[in-house]
């Protein structure tokens, strides 16, 4: 097991930097240690999953339910 910054973990998923940060800290990432002014975790660590829903679909999605 490697252990990787949560701006490298962020930058493999896609992300800024700052937006892996900001996941370790609402709590999204249980596996994420603070040390010294660094969060490191592990590099099989999954992107957490995005639980927003939207309330209307999408235009495309609307139209394969028609069919």
């Amino acid at each position: 097991m490697n252990l990787i910054t949560a701006a490298e973990w962020a930058r493999r998923n896609g992300h800024h930097e700052k937006t892996g940060v900001l996941e370790i800290r609402r709590g999204k990432v249980p596996q994420a240690v603070k040390v010294g002014h660094q969060w490191i975790l592990p590099d099989n660590t999954p992107w957490p999953e995005d639980k927003r829903h939207t309330r209307y679909k999408k235009n495309s999605e609307r139209k394969e339910a028609q069919k």
